[in-house]
């Protein structure tokens, strides 16, 4: 009498299309970050040749420029291929690499040691760090006890919108990249 024997399928060959499908995501996704810095640090380049100028007056309409080109609207009204924000933080770099002579990152908005003269963030910056050490009230925040993915997204969303007033740029790019790995599509 022959035994009847159960084939379970191996998973190898599914999980090699998986990561190849990672692998080619990753090298996309390097060549998109390349590009964005190449083609902003390029445009940088070309406004300071063309003008010679890093004023407020330059890097004003260098912004400007960028966030009312018509690609960029299409792109982030009618298309929906791109959200509104992204160009403007694209802009806002811009504008501190031209005027401080440095390289164009894309989280170059959120360096509060590169702040505009003329930003009106600079006030607040500094009126925040002077209110730095204040009492809070630690019953305010309440005992968790239960919670789900989405309170939590909730909760950084606050947080998100907390650390935009204090204008801790740099927490608000921390906490939108945690929020990000529990949902890619995560929107504030």
């Amino acid at each position: 009498m022959s035994k009847s024997q159960s084939v379970f399928p191996a998973f190898d060959q599914r999980a090699s299309v998986i990561i190849g499908a990672h692998e080619v995501f990753d090298t996309a996704s390097a060549t998109l970050s390349d590009t964005i810095r190449f083609q902003m640090q390029a445009y940088v380049d070309e406004v300071f040749l063309a003008t010679g100028k890093r004023d407020q007056a330059t890097c004003t309409a260098l912004g400007k420029a960028i966030r009312e080109s018509q690609v960029v609207i299409d792109a982030c009204e009618g298309e929906g291929t791109m959200d509104k924000r992204t160009f403007t933080n694209y802009a806002q770099s811009a504008m501190r690499a031209l005027h401080f002579n440095i390289e164009w990152t894309p989280r170059l908005f959120q360096d509060t040691e590169r702040l505009l003269p003329w930003s009106k963030r600079t006030a607040k910056v500094d009126k925040a760090e002077n209110t730095k050490g204040s009492a809070t009230d630690p019953k305010k925040a309440g005992k968790v006890v239960t919670t789900t993915d989405k309170e939590l997204l909730d909760t950084y969303r606050k947080a998100i919108q907390q650390a935009r007033l204090l204008n801790r740029d740099s927490q608000v790019g921390a906490l939108i990249d945690l929020a990000v790995e529990i949902d890619s599509e995560f929107k504030e």
